[in-house]
């Protein structure tokens, strides 16, 4: 398929032709192929705006949505004109990260899918119904959202084994890597880091952000947005800043305070 770096699915759709998922140059997006002659058909469909880390598979439309589209974050529908509906999210389902095989949305707003999910502890696949809960159910939960510049799996599985394990409290995740757009030559149309200061400065920022951009943390800081973690170490019955190496807490302070902590850290030795 032209202009496609890397296929990640193919389906056939209702019409006879074959929709083909995958990258290319400036992003995600899926091209069609005739089921008889595979020749390349009709316009492309830009996925970009699902988030650029997580073309998955089209699936043919309904009544209300012409495809729908499953990602590493949910399912989406799609319109006639391309536009996008978040109908699924993997978290807020407590079903972590994984992939859709396939996808029967029913009547009443349900939804049947055949789920894959891997994680660290192992690997799970069965066919789940879906049903969406009232809101009023959560209504005394609190939420807290974290705010990511990539579709980080590690942060999904963690967030869902908490969400799985506890009440009260949820855990939501903010993908801003869905705000990443580039043009035919790579340049960069839009970024997630932008979108997420202007959600900083709107109000509308997430509690908490992971960004391996040391860059990011630090500008950030600067403008005063983070909390001392050493508050909430030392208040902390489990954890002890003596539990971590004194050198690696050292060289993610400022100014005497922890704006941020490194979830992992690697030592690298020379011999002679």
């Amino acid at each position: 398929v032209s202009g496609m770096s890397f296929i990640e699915s193919m389906s056939p759709m209702d019409d006879g032709t074959i929709a083909v998922s995958g990258y290319s140059t400036t992003g995600s997006a899926t091209k069609f192929i005739d089921g008889e002659t595979f020749k390349e058909t009709g316009s492309e469909l830009k996925l970009s705006d699902i988030g650029n880390n997580g073309a998955g598979t089209l699936f043919p439309g309904n009544d209300t949505y012409k495809y729908f589209a499953s990602s590493s974050s949910g399912v989406f529908g799609i319109s006639e004109d391309g536009k996008s509906t978040e109908l699924l999210n993997w978290l807020d389902s407590d079903m972590g990260d994984g992939y859709v095989s396939s996808f029967i949305p029913l009547e009443n707003d349900d939804f049947i899918v055949w789920y894959d999910s891997y994680t660290e502890s192992g690997d799970e696949s069965g066919l789940y119904r879906l049903t969406k809960r009232d809101a009023s159910e959560l209504e005394n939960t609190k939420v807290i959202t974290v705010g990511v510049l990539y579709d980080n799996w590690e942060v999904k599985e963690k967030i869902s084994a908490f969400n799985k394990a506890h009440d009260g409290v949820r855990f939501k995740m903010t993908d801003y890597s869905k705000f990443d757009e580039y043009d035919e030559n790579g340049m960069v149309l839009s970024s997630g880091e932008s979108e997420l200061k202007k959600d900083i400065v709107s109000g509308k920022a997430p509690d908490m952000i992971v960004s391996y951009n040391r860059g990011i943390v630090e500008s950030l800081n600067s403008k005063g947005l983070f909390i001392d973690l050493y508050d909430y170490i030392n208040n902390d019955p489990d954890i002890k800043k003596d539990d971590i190496l004194p050198n690696v807490l050292k060289a993610l302070e400022k100014d005497g305070k922890l704006p941020c902590i490194a979830p992992t850290f690697y030592i690298d030795t020379l011999a002679a």
